[in-house]
């Protein structure tokens, strides 16, 4: 798998070279609690039971409507909202909504800030060097800058 965590994971079921299912129960065995919606064409009744029981919090048939993929995805998000939604003393950071507010005033964040925020927010109380920025935020192969002067 992956040491990456992820917020939620759209899983198709007929990949290539490995079965989605086979994904969704390593994941599963591991102890990840992540929200999977499976995205399939595979369509039966046994199709989406055999999903669910292997560990889908959601099942989508193809062709789907893409605001109905979007509403699955929010109301699995809101089923973790704990980890989605931060508070530091006057600061809201709302992950679902990709907002930010401090004192009850949304925030105008590009799109580098915001993530750095939302870092910053989900490390709070642990001391966050560069080193952990450059690996976890700056991850793009050819710069004109070095990194180290970017993030200082």
């Amino acid at each position: 798998m992956t040491e990456k965590e992820f917020d939620l994971v759209i899983l198709d079921i007929m990949l290539p070279k490995r079965d989605g299912l086979e994904i969704l129960k390593a994941l599963r065995k591991q102890g990840k609690r992540t929200p999977v919606l499976v995205l399939t064409a595979r369509d039966t009744l046994e199709d989406r039971v055999l999903g669910l029981n292997s560990g889908a919090d959601d099942y989508l048939v193809k062709p789907f409507a893409f605001a109905e993929l979007i509403a699955r995805v929010r109301a699995l998000l809101r089923r973790t909202d704990q980890a989605l939604r931060f508070r530091v003393h006057d600061l809201e950071v709302d992950v679902v909504a990709h907002r930010v507010s401090r004192s009850g005033k949304d925030l105008d964040l590009t799109h580098r800030e915001y993530e750095l925020l939302v870092y910053l927010v989900r490390h709070q109380g642990e001391t966050v060097s560069r080193d952990m920025l450059g690996r976890e935020l700056w991850t793009e192969v050819s710069r004109a800058t070095p990194l180290t002067n970017v993030i200082r």
